[in-house]
């Protein structure tokens, strides 16, 4: 399976990375530990193992990061992998959490360099699943290709987002397979539905205020939608 493969590059790269430091970020509800390692010119952030509830981890969510982007360098990869949300590691690290020297970006620029100089995804049973949202499309091209040199085949980098970039470059090259099919039967649409209801408990959600941004769960964001209407 595709996670075992991921698994096995996480294996190669705590076995032959140096390991720099550990780091911790804490909320309101919890304290997520992560270590970070140098592989080359690339940079991973790796939540530390934690007690699993009854609810299976089905996907893990990852960002992945060119680092000139964040200024620290000219060239490489940022990637974390977390277990909860993507707000759990990206908020901190583009905040200077866990260190001033992993994000240089000025916090005029901040929300620029979550709005589109960020590549998340789920790291599934059958792959590395990338979101386009409001990124450039040659940006997830980018991490496509980085992605493939670390040994992850087409068929397990997946785009979930049917595009009009993603669906004119992937035709151009023969790949519309590597997207998410679309849905025609009834018995597919249910399947597709399922798989949203799972998915959007982790699915990042966030809202602005004068305080900053502030990243929800689905299930954070209907709570405070119920407190409004109260």
């Amino acid at each position: 399976m595709a996670r075992k493969i991921i698994e096995r590059i996480l294996k190669d790269v705590k076995a032959n990375g140096k390991r720099l430091k550990k780091v911790s970020a804490a909320s309101a509800v919890e304290r997520l530990d992560y270590d970070l390692y140098a592989c080359g010119d690339d940079l991973w952030l790796i939540q530390r193992e934690r007690r699993r509830g009854n609810d299976a981890d089905l996907h893990r969510p990852c960002a992945i990061i060119p680092r000139r982007n964040l200024r620290t360098a000219r060239k490489g990869m940022f990637v974390a992998i977390g277990s909860s949300h993507f707000g759990a590691f990206v908020t901190p690290l583009v905040r200077g959490v866990f260190g001033k020297e992993l994000c240089r970006v000025p916090k005029a620029h901040q929300a620029e360099l979550i709005a589109s100089g960020v590549i998340f995804g789920n790291i599934t049973d059958h792959g590395m699943e990338l979101y386009q949202r409001t990124t450039p499309f040659s940006l997830l091209m980018e991490a496509d290709q980085w992605l493939q040199g670390l040994g992850l085949g087409l068929d397990k980098i997946i785009y979930l987002e049917r595009t009009h970039e993603a669906l004119d470059t992937l035709e151009r090259l023969g790949q519309v397979w590597r997207m998410t099919p679309r849905c025609y039967t009834p018995d597919e649409m249910r399947i597709f539905l399922a798989h949203c209801c799972q998915r959007r408990e982790t699915f990042v959600r966030y809202y602005m205020s004068v305080r900053g941004i502030h990243w929800l769960t689905y299930h954070e964001c209907a709570q405070l939608l119920a407190i409004c209407r109260e």
